[in-house]
């Protein structure tokens, strides 16, 4: 395979489409296709480079193939510095040219210049668009955080609320619906007190590749296939199925090829893309700092937030947190079951508990700084006033030896000693401050170290506890024909320890054994958990403690 057709494969930026790299299914993709197959009003709202715009792309191209038309439209074509007026007309001239619509929609507009900017467009939808075309339309409005810096936009989001709702007296209405992508909050998208939130129907979930799902990058790292999908193994220990960085990593393999890989290499090959210097070069990894500490509602809350989630403290989803909805949009925290967790291991490494702790608005440690400079201050302080008082016993020996004509000389050289003083006082604080630079070099340089040796170190307890997941999964699964309240009780504990595959098949299992099993086919995992929260019948026994987790009777703490 050459060089060029190793690097397409992978996506670090626009659409897979326009790059011609591999497209991965993910399960939202057929969930957004499902929606926009019945007609439902749907939103994409999740952090940058996670792969909105090319399931964009892909589901509209698999609705063409079931007669569904599509428009996409990206906000940022029609520009930030417009008005309201240019605005709407931009979108319509959008929607007039991928549907080949007979109307002008230039014309159109200039015909009806007594109508507001909201309603011209819902009119243009109902009596142009739905009449030229007869079979359902799909609106993707793509880059939606475009329209944040916009002071005219409630009244959009307030005309798709009103396209939605019409359609209990406007039947034809429900031939046309809208999907919403971009990096935002519902709450920011209507930000008007006076009118009801933002409140689309559907919110899709665009979750990272699990490893089946990413499989196929492991082709384009031109390695003999075992040893490709341990490479990529390797790669998505520090990754978790990130889309963007899954990619960019496989690319830096990619360009730094071995004979032989091993995990050692892959860390080195991270380290060297991601971490230290690296970090600031990167953009996305530029895009989570400036969310987390110039674009957060409120940087403090969140930073101390992020701190205790990195630091494995239980804190919940809360939808209607701002804080917490920023940290998810960020990108560094994803939903797990209820709570929250760092979304992955580059993210951990990079915004680790010092970084937090030098970018809290309240910065101890740059509090503590000063005081080594205060240290090279007093003995600036020490040595100041004695110059200052040679300086100016020569300026009254001066004077004295102008009236009485005295050794002007003597002390003339008396001055020059104390300037010398001076100088060798200056020079010592130099001394002192190249020190200081010196111990802060070295500080940095053993930080980037310990960075990487506390990530490793991190990874270990995570596989210990996905070994445990595994195994207690194993157990439960065994014991689902003969005792299935145990069961239940195992597989609920193993997916509190760590989501797996093999902790999420058992819960699935158990529960199509209880009277949820209807539902349980289709429930995603946080719903499995709380759906088995509600059946577990017990906690576990002491003897069941010891016997499955391994806990010793007399070191066994409270149930979790």
């Amino acid at each position: 395979m050459s060089s060029e057709m190793k690097h397409a494969i992978y996506t670090v930026g626009g659409t897979v489409q326009a790059g011609g790299g591999h497209y991965l299914s993910r399960r939202a993709d057929d969930e957004l296709l499902t929606l926009c197959r019945q007609g439902a009003f749907a939103y994409i709202l999740t952090a940058r480079q996670m792969g909105k715009s090319s399931m964009m792309v892909r589901t509209a191209n698999r609705l063409a193939g079931e007669n569904i038309r599509s428009v996409m439209i990206d906000l940022t074509q029609i520009g930030a510095h417009v008005t309201p007026e240019q605005w709407y007309l931009g979108l319509l001239a959008i929607i007039e040219d991928q549907l080949a619509l007979s109307t002008d929609a230039v014309a159109w507009w200039e015909a009806t210049p007594h109508l507001g900017g909201a309603q011209r467009m819902t009119k243009f939808f109902e009596e142009v668009l739905l009449k030229d075309v007869a079979e359902p339309v799909v609106i993707f409005v793509d880059e939606i955080d475009a329209t944040l810096g916009l002071d005219f936009t409630n009244d959009f989001y307030a005309a798709i609320r009103y396209l939605y709702n019409a359609r209990a007296i406007k039947p034809e209405l429900k031939r046309l619906s809208f999907a919403i992508l971009g990096v935002a909050a519902p709450g920011e998208l209507n930000r008007d007190p006076q009118r009801m939130p933002f409140d689309f129907r559907h919110s899709v979930e665009l979750g990272d590749f699990t490893y089946e799902e990413a499989a196929p990058l492991a082709e384009g790292l031109n390695l003999p296939p075992g040893e490709a999908k341990q490479v990529l193994r390797w790669a998505m220990k520090w990754t978790n199925g990130h889309p963007y960085l899954t990619q960019r990593l496989c690319m830096a393999m990619v360009e730094t090829p071995h004979l032989r890989w091993t995990e050692a290499d892959v860390d080195r090959v991270v380290a060297d893309t991601f971490l230290g210097s690296m970090s600031e070069q990167d953009g996305n990894l530029q895009f989570v700092r400036d969310m987390l500490t110039q674009r957060a509602p409120d940087v403090e809350g969140a930073l101390t937030t992020y701190g205790e989630i990195r630091a494995g403290n239980a804190v919940r989803d809360e939808e209607r947190s701002p804080i917490i909805t920023h940290l998810k949009l960020s990108g560094v925290v994803r939903r797990e079951g209820a709570g929250l967790r760092t979304r992955n291991r580059i993210y951990e490494t990079v915004f680790d508990e010092q970084w937090v702790k030098d970018h809290l608005p309240v910065n101890w440690r740059k509090r503590v700084r000063p005081a080594a400079a205060g240290l090279i201050a007093a003995t600036f302080m020490i040595s100041l006033p004695m110059s200052f008082y040679a300086l100016n016993q020569g300026r009254n020996l001066s004077k004295a030896l102008a009236e009485t004509g005295g050794a002007l000389k003597a002390e003339e050289a008396k001055r020059k000693a104390a300037e010398q003083g001076s100088a060798e006082a200056l020079a010592r604080i130099k001394t002192a401050e190249d020190a200081f630079r010196e111990a802060e070099s070295a500080r940095r340089r053993a930080e980037a170290s310990a960075q990487l040796a506390r990530a490793n170190a991190i990874d270990a307890g995570r596989q210990r506890d996905i070994a445990q997941s595994r195994e207690l999964a194993t157990n439960s699964i065994s014991l689902l024909p003969n005792d299935p309240n145990l069961s239940l009780i195992l597989a609920t504990k193993a997916a509190r320890i760590a989501r797996t595959t093999q902790a999420e098949d058992a819960l699935r299992r158990c529960l199509l054994e209880s009277p949820m099993r209807d539902r349980a086919k289709s429930m995603r995992f946080d719903e499995l958990m709380e759906s088995a929260r509600k059946l577990s019948p017990r906690e576990l026994t002491p003897e069941e403690r010891e016997r499955y987790l391994h806990e010793p009777r007399g070191k066994q703490g409270k149930p979790k």
